[in-house]
């Protein structure tokens, strides 16, 4: 039997979910987790067709028939959605009550019904405390799945109810080799850029090929290099912090710049830890770090990986983002004395 084929890698959760739906004993909520472009939408739609779809033989979903088509489109009266309004920041609780009433309705024309929740973590506390309610007694045959780049802001009520779903994330080699698959037309150049800035998330490497994205993707990649190219001993502290005085303000861009010097990052420690055994989603390979990148301290890493993820969590506090820039730099001078960067 073959599950849930539309899905790129992931093959362990493709297998256990399709066995769960075939066999009946899917849970009722079920939260996909995974960086952006990395395929949550897209597995939620295929469980929702494997769980609605009228057709057997081999592959669940069959993806062909009327039904799995119609829910592709998302025109199926069965599988609703929630997500924010157009320039809200939040899911109100308003929202969540109107969908949590409509799941207590017999389904139009299936034997179940699926609540596909997208962007969960905009959820308020209030909007997830609506929620928890039908998630502690579910109705009768209604599946709830929600989307969530993480569960960082998701309460722990909420997490103990639900199954996680982890979506992984490739290496930049077999990134490429999927573009290479999908796409043409494109130079190495231009597709190995797109890779970097995906964070080994295919749909987003394939939305960075989008002639509008490729010079933000190259600023990023840019601003990336520059930062950790910043990071051995040597470097005076001046370097590191010209570099991040450099990263776009605009709050959007600021926050996928960060995202990506942390997959950087990531490479990185993994490259301390492993050599070059490592899977690396920002480098392409190990050869393209430098002698000197390798030689800075896992300590040191962890340390600044840390103080960006704060810088992550804390973006939305700023009015001006150039802000948080200097207070980046701040925290990181503070860890300066202990990590021994270089003095001017």
């Amino acid at each position: 039997m073959i599950f849930l084929d539309g899905i790129l890698g992931n093959a362990d959760t493709r297998r256990r979910l399709g066995e769960a739906i075939s066999a009946g004993t899917l849970p009722h909520a079920i939260m996909i987790n995974g960086a952006r472009g990395s395929g949550k939408r897209t597995l939620a739609d295929a469980i929702a067709m494997a769980l609605l779809c009228r057709e057997g033989g081999e592959r669940l979903p069959c993806g062909r028939c009327v039904v799995c088509r119609r829910i592709r489109a998302h025109e199926h009266t069965d599988v609703k959605y929630l997500s924010q309004k157009a320039g809200k920041a939040t899911l109100g609780v308003d929202e969540v009550r109107i969908i949590r009433e409509d799941m207590f309705l017999s389904p139009s024309e299936s034997d179940l019904k699926v609540y596909i929740i997208e962007n969960a973590d905009a959820l308020t506390p209030q909007s997830q405390n609506a929620l928890l309610k039908v998630l502690e007694e579910p109705p009768r045959a209604v599946y709830i799945i929600l989307i969530a780049p993480s569960q960082d802001k998701i309460l722990s009520t909420i997490r103990s109810r639900v199954q996680a779903v982890n979506m992984e994330c490739f290496g930049t080699g077999e990134v490429l080799t999927h573009l290479k698959r999908l796409t043409s037309g494109h130079s190495e150049e231009r597709l190995t850029l797109a890779a970097q800035a995906s964070g080994g998330a295919i749909g987003a490497a394939l939305e960075n090929l989008e002639d509008e994205k490729q010079n933000e993707r190259r600023a990023l990649v840019e601003c990336t290099l520059a930062f950790v190219g910043a990071l051995p001993q040597r470097v005076p502290f001046s370097k590191l912090y010209g570099a991040l005085l450099d990263f776009p303000t605009a709050r959007d861009q600021l926050r996928a710049a960060l995202e990506c010097t942390l997959v950087a990052l990531r490479d990185l420690i993994a490259v301390r830890v492993l050599g070059e055994d490592a899977e690396l989603h920002f480098f392409k390979s190990e050869g393209d770090i430098s002698p000197a990148l390798k030689t800075v301290s896992a300590r040191r890493l962890v340390s600044v990986t840390d103080i960006l993820l704060g810088a992550i969590a804390d973006i939305d506090k700023y009015v001006i983002t150039s802000t948080l820039l200097t207070e980046i730099s701040v925290r990181i001078k503070k860890h300066s004395k202990a990590d021994n960067f270089a003095k001017d």
